[in-house]
């Protein structure tokens, strides 16, 4: 949610809108869903705490020092993100100067000075991103498949044929994608569902900027949701020790919090479309 995104480019691209105002309206919800993902944690660890109370140094010197240490991280991603903002380059030379930038971070920070570090680096990455797209391919399958079955565009025009208003029409394709999303990942549920209700979201005068942060918060919750929540395999695959049913029951507190969030931004647009405003957007 928080640009540089890669689903609001997506939408962005399918949508034909713009991409640095989808940013704009993106930042205020991710902040709102950070901290709800903080009081989880917060939530989570006063009822089982996971480990002791450190002792030593007073809490405001760990305080900052750990400020401190996250000081080049918070630059990067000013510098990613004013780059962009700025239109000093591109989303896709915002991403290579991202990757750079933490090398250099890990570099100075004492990692990656070895050749079996970077190895290491390397075949994570392709471990991992392997796993995506072998999880990506199925889902694609599978959602040709239900697409060539008719199953998806006869819940389309189900709803079509209800006759709702601008926000009904917006919860409606919501409840949809969230259905979806236990089974597609989150390109296909773009690439379907987006093209298919955008005419009947522009009759009724939605506003497409505030309706991609919704379909987006929709997609990210359904990357978290069973049977196919492509960031739960992820952590599987960083945690092969762990029972995938376990990560998902340990998601589902972060899954309430997103759904939360969600209902606020579909109650409270101008969560989504103050900064746009401030741009001039008419």
């Amino acid at each position: 949610m928080i640009p540089p995104s890669v689903p609001l480019i997506i939408y962005g691209s399918i949508a034909e809108q713009d991409i640095g105002l989808l940013f704009m309206a993106g930042l205020l919800p991710g902040l709102v869903l950070v901290g709800a993902f903080l009081l989880t944690v917060l939530i989570c660890l006063i009822r089982k705490p996971l480990l002791p109370v450190p002792q030593g140094d007073p809490l405001p010197e760990r305080s900052n020092r750990a400020g401190r240490a996250a000081l080049p991280v918070l630059a990067l991603f000013a510098l990613v993100l004013g780059g962009i903002y700025g239109r000093i380059f591109t989303p896709t030379e915002a991403a290579g100067i991202g990757a750079f930038g933490a090398g250099a971070i890990a570099f100075a920070r004492g990692r990656l000075k070895t050749l079996r570090d970077w190895r290491s680096c390397f075949a994570e990455t392709a471990s991992v991103t392997a796993s995506l797209f072998m999880i990506i391919f199925g889902a694609s399958v599978f959602a040709q498949y239900l697409n060539l079955s008719g199953v998806s565009f006869a819940v389309v025009d189900m709803v079509a044929r209800m006759d709702l208003g601008p926000t009904g029409l917006v919860c409606a394709v919501a409840v949809i994608a969230i259905v979806m999303g236990t089974v597609f990942e989150a390109v296909g549920i773009l690439l379907l569902l987006v093209p298919v209700f955008l005419p009947a979201l522009i009759a009724a005068e939605v506003d497409l900027i505030w309706f991609g942060i919704v379909v987006v918060l929709v997609v990210e919750l359904g990357l978290i949701t069973p049977p196919v929540g492509m960031n739960v395999f992820v952590v599987k695959a960083n945690a092969p020790d762990t029972a995938l049913s376990t990560i998902f029951l340990g998601v589902l507190p972060f899954a309430c919090a997103l759904l939360a969030v969600l209902l606020i931004v579909i109650a409270i647009p101008q969560v989504a479309t103050f900064l746009p405003g401030l741009l001039g957007r008419t």
